[in-house]
């Protein structure tokens, strides 16, 4: 057995070629994501089925929350580079079904196909990345995958815009065609050492309660976000049955002889913290996400391009906090400091978010997204850093698939539980203010319609956008400050040499 947090020692010149090679598909993922928001009310327009609509973002969410544990854990019992390879073959088919349908239910598949392979484009890198350098130095060479991130933002919204206006809709799924050429072609000149185990078994069983249990929990957020809340029957039933699938799937893992996820990871305090900390940040984040664009748009009428381009300060804050924090942990072997820095800034972001009212430019509204970009930089990849340097080398493919798991799950209900605020704030500041009889479309904030309205009404709706907006912004700063908290009392990792792995305690 290979030492726990012990890497294969290459050059640090093959292991950057390794991590170049492995971006080509994290940004096709993230591309594709940010590409299909921007053709959304076109694609409904030309197939006609807009009571569906929600179904094009969530059949890939489900699919790729749902298979992200399985790719990690056949990762570590079959090895990484033929799963990876497989990811961009699948998620070329989920694209080229896509860009052929004729009808909301085939599109739907073809995002759900899409999922799959993003579940693997998505855990893999980082697990074979983790797999050739040692723990101290897994900080520096992954903080350099969030460029994915950053080329995405820049890219996405202006590649879709022009596919959507000028050519076709269909042309956002054909170009991951070439795109996934070019992936697949960059794996073919990696020398990445392959892990495979003894012993091969797999848990179809512990497989599929994880495919149901992902499902059912973003099934209820699905529902709550679109208006059903989670006081609604069937989020409850939903909410109701991943109790219960959690139940049974903690017994399956403990008899099982490879679970896919394992019991063992839990026994880590260090682990427990981290997945816990990990779901309140990125619920938090996901949701201050999720709302900015409006404040944006219908606060501060910039129009989409604009928005798109007032995002940018984020972007690159995020960027510039990544790789410094990656190499600074290099340097010093110690991660709870970049987790904490990040966190305060991030509070202190999403503060001032909450303090936005009409008055707020829209400069001192990119600069708050520029202090939030600095603080998520810090803390994202530091996080997922800490849990491969925590488990076993045989168990970074589905330690890092979990990390994956709980950053998804957190995301999604920080986006439901914000949408949620907003649009229940949203609703009471409307009636209280006597703006019912507006039209439909501008009660729902579509910008151009919004700008048509007398003086008194326009001014009296936007106020009431900004205090929903507020209200939505509130509960954020408090959730990352819960994260502090278990920041603050989990045990610090630290390896004082390049060469050496500390073996992490259990709890």
């Amino acid at each position: 057995m290979t030492p726990k947090g012990a890497g294969v020692q290459l050059e640090d010149r093959e292991i950057w070629r390794i991590v170049a090679g492995l971006m080509f598909g994290g940004f096709l993922s993230v591309l594709d994501v940010l590409i299909v928001i921007t053709a959304l009310p076109t694609i409904v327009g030309d197939l006609g089925e807009r009571a569906d609509i929600s179904w094009i973002v969530t059949a890939y969410l489900l699919t790729s929350t749902a298979a992200a544990p399985i790719f990690g854990k056949l990762s570590d019992l079959y090895g990484r580079m033929r799963l990876y390879q497989l990811a961009i073959l699948i998620f070329i088919a989920g694209s080229a079904v896509s860009a052929l349908s004729q009808t909301m239910g085939m599109l739907i598949i073809g995002r759900a196909v899409q999922g799959v392979g993003c579940a693997g484009l998505m855990t893999l890198p980082s697990a074979m990345v983790a797999d050739v350098a040692v723990p101290r130095q897994r900080a520096r060479f992954q903080s350099v995958t969030i460029l994915n991130f950053t080329l995405a933002s820049a890219l996405g919204p202006l590649v879709g815009g022009i596919f959507v206006d000028d050519i076709s809709w269909r042309w956002i799924f054909w170009i991951n065609l070439p795109l996934g050429a070019l992936a697949l072609i960059a794996t073919t000149r990696l020398h990445v050492p392959t892990r495979r185990a003894a012993t091969v078994v797999i848990d179809y069983a512990g497989s599929a309660l994880v495919v149901a249990l992902a499902s059912c929990l973003l099934l209820a957020v699905t529902d709550a976000e679109n208006g059903g809340g989670f006081g609604s029957p069937r989020v409850l039933i939903l909410l109701a049955a991943g109790a219960m699938l959690t139940g049974l799937l903690v017994i399956v893992e403990r008899r099982a002889a490879e679970p896919i996820m394992p019991p063992r990871f839990f026994h880590h305090r260090r682990f427990n913290l981290v997945s816990v900390t990990t779901v309140l940040y990125n619920a938090a984040i996901q949701a201050a996400w999720t709302l900015m664009p409006i404040f944006f748009q219908v606060v501060k009428g910039a129009s989409a391009t604009v928005s798109g381009l007032l995002v940018l300060p984020f972007v690159i804050g995020t960027t510039i906090s990544s790789i410094a924090t990656g190499r600074l942990i290099s340097r010093t072997g110690r991660y709870k400091w970049a987790a904490l820095t990040g966190q305060v800034l991030t509070a202190a972001a999403f503060v001032l978010y909450a303090s936005m009212t009409t008055g707020t430019s829209r400069f001192q509204a990119t600069v708050y997204m520029a202090v939030a970009g600095l603080g998520i930089g810090c803390v994202l990849n530091p996080l997922v850093v800490i849990v491969q340097n925590t488990v076993a080398t045989e168990d970074l493919g589905a330690a890092t698939a979990a990390t994956g798991l709980f950053r998804q799950l957190g995301s999604a209900f920080g986006a439901a539980v914000g949408l949620g605020i907003y649009s229940g704030h949203l609703a009471g500041n409307i009636r209280r203010s006597h703006l019912t009889g507006l039209p439909k479309a501008a009660l729902q904030g579509a910008p151009a319609q919004i700008r048509t309205l007398p003086a008194a009404a326009h001014q009296a709706l936007i106020g009431a956008f900004e205090h929903a907006l507020r209200s939505a912004f509130a509960w954020t700063a408090p959730t990352v400050i819960v994260s502090i908290v278990l920041t603050l009392v989990m045990r610090d990792l630290h390896h004082d040499h390049p060469a050496v792995a500390e073996p992490a305690p259990a709890a």
